[in-house]
Order: structure tokens, then C-alpha cells, then sequence
């Protein structure tokens, strides 16, 4: 989903063609619903950190409130591994262990919590559930566990194999406004996030520790394929042709994890690199062509 990305800036209430006495007021100025982005190392130099984010969906909708959505499954139940717009493959064998994590966050300008609800859509359509929610107003966090809370919406078991996905919608209420600004004494106040989408299959644990890298050639981005029997910190190490250090990662990962890095992180000129992971006493290498 996406929203307005040419308000230039303005959030007024209202938007006006009077002039000299003639003419109305109305409430739908440009700009009052956009699309945030999920950018944790900033907007980038040129943006392009935005623009990753609205390729990967990382992205929720608001025009005052917000409302953000993410599964993990790690020792921090709160760090989220699998974002808005992801898709992930829920393994049926450890579903105990993953996590469905919601923040909500408004202010006094946008009044008090009226409705969050959260949304389950599978092919046969949508099934939504009101969330009660003790704190109406403020920064505020809730942790579920990802079973339990899809049971609650869904009301049936869930079908393995098949992709469903899951979204929230948060509305908020404020009275007492003014009636020559805002044409109203009352307004109400919206955040959409992305859906993520999951799959809950059986899979397999991995019965070694090993590690992957793709696309290789790689251009812009990397990806690692870390692949081990239990959950536990991964070091990643970088080496050029000639077994120079050059840069070292400490991941923490699940049984099976895709860790992305991006050119940004590496700035590795053209070359054949070596890339060696360990994990306690366990260790795997591949080699990684840039291009």
C-alpha cells in the first residue's frame, strides 16, 4: 500500500478556493494520509534508502498516528526480524518461538486510541479482530505470541502450505477542535500499516553449520544464508583476494536466516572476495565475486 508523496510539505486541515467572500472551505487538503518508510540508517544520501524501503513495502500509512507491525523470532521477542512487506516461511516445528510485535504511537494532537484492529486475509478474504488496548494514548509496544494472536483473529487453523497475511489499522479521536479552522469540533485520525505475509510449512533443521552468499556475481546488495542447528550469534568475516581483513559482522540468527547487506555496508571495489563465517567451534566459508 501506498499513500500521498507530493503534499510538499503541507498538513493543513483544510484546503480553500474563497475568495473575496465567495467560495468554500473543505477538509481534504493534500498531503493529510503519506506513506512512512522504515529507514533505520537514515534517508540516504540521495534517498535511496526511502526508495528500498517502498520497494520492500517497509512502509505504513498515516495521517497523523502510527501504527507499525513485525514477526520475530529471537531471544528479544521486540527485535523484529521479518518487517512490513516481507514475506517469511513460519517453521511449524519451532512456531513456539516466533513472536508478532505491534507498536502504536499518537499524540495529543491526534488524540486518544478509538479502534486498533488487527487483520488476517487468506484467499477466501478477511478476518479482523478488535485490540484492547489499556493505554490510549503515548508510545506504546505489545508482544504476542504469533500462534496464539492468529488463532484469536482467524478462529480456524490455519492452513499450512499457503501464504496468509496479516495487518493493523489504528484510529485515533480528538474533540473540542474549533469550528471556523477545522470545520469541525471533532476529527478522527487513521495509520494503515503493510501487510506481512507468512507461510507455515514443516521445515527441516539444518544438521551443520553453513553459510551461503547470493547473487554472486553480486552488484548492489548481498545476501548470506546462514543455516545452523540452533539459534546463537554468527561472526561474518570479509577477506579480499590475498586474505586481507577487511570488515566484520555479529548477527544474531535462527536455525535458518537471510542476512542482507548492502553496498553501503560493505563498499567493496570490483574483486574476488572471501567471505568465513563461525559459530562457536562450527565455521563455513564461500567465496563471493563483485562485480
Amino acid at each position: 500500500m501506498s499513500a500521498g508523496s507530493d503534499a510538499h510539505g503541507s498538513f493543513n486541515f483544510t484546503n480553500t478556493d474563497d475568495f473575496g467572500g465567495f467560495g468554500n472551505i473543505h477538509d481534504n487538503a493534500v498531503g493529510k494520509l503519506t506513506t512512512v518508510t522504515y529507514c533505520p540508517n537514515g534517508m540516504g544520501d540521495r534517498g535511496e534508502h526511502v526508495l528500498e524501503a517502498m520497494y520492500k513495502g517497509h512502509t505504513t500509512l498515516s495521517d497523523g498516528p502510527l501504527i507499525t507491525i513485525g514477526v520475530s523470532n529471537n531471544a528479544v521477542p521486540l527485535d523484529n526480524e521479518v518487517l512490513m512487506g516481507d514475506d517469511a516461511v513460519i517453521n511449524t516445528l519451532l512456531l513456539e518461538d516466533y513472536h508478532f510485535n505491534l507498536n502504536y504511537t499518537t499524540t495529543q494532537e491526534y488524540g486518544d486510541i478509538h479502534s486498533l484492529t488487527l487483520i488476517v486475509g487468506t484467499e477466501n478474504g478477511e478476518v479482523s479482530k478488535a485490540i484492547n488496548v489499556s493505554d490510549v494514548n503515548g508510545d506504546h509496544k505489545l508482544n504476542y505470541a504469533l500462534k496464539s494472536i492468529i488463532d484469536s483473529i482467524y478462529g480456524a487453523p490455519i492452513v499450512e502450505d499457503q501464504y496468509i497475511y496479516v495487518r493493523a489499522e489504528l484510529q485515533t479521536s480528538v474533540t473540542g477542535l474549533t469550528l471556523d479552522v477545522h470545520r469541525r469540533t471533532y476529527d478522527r485520525y487513521w495509520s494503515f500499516s503493510n501487510p506481512i505475509w507468512l507461510k507455515f510449512t514443516e521445515v527441516p533443521l539444518p544438521e551443520e553449520f553453513k553459510i551461503s552468499a547470493y547473487p554472486n556475481p553480486m552488484t548492489d546488495e548481498l545476501n548470506i544464508l546462514v543455516e545452523n542447528p540452533i539459534k546463537g550469534e554468527v561472526t561474518i568475516d570479509f577477506y579480499d583476494s590475498q586474505g586481507k581483513f577487511l570488515k566484520s559482522f555479529t548477527e544474531s540468527v535462527i536455525e535458518r536466516q537471510v542476512i542482507t547487506y548492502s553496498q553501503s555496508d560493505l563498499r567493496f571495489p570490483k574483486g574476488n572476495y572471501l567471505i568465513s563465517g563461525k559459530m562457536g567451534e562450527s565455521k563455513s566459508s564461500t567465496k563471493l565475486i563483485k562485480q
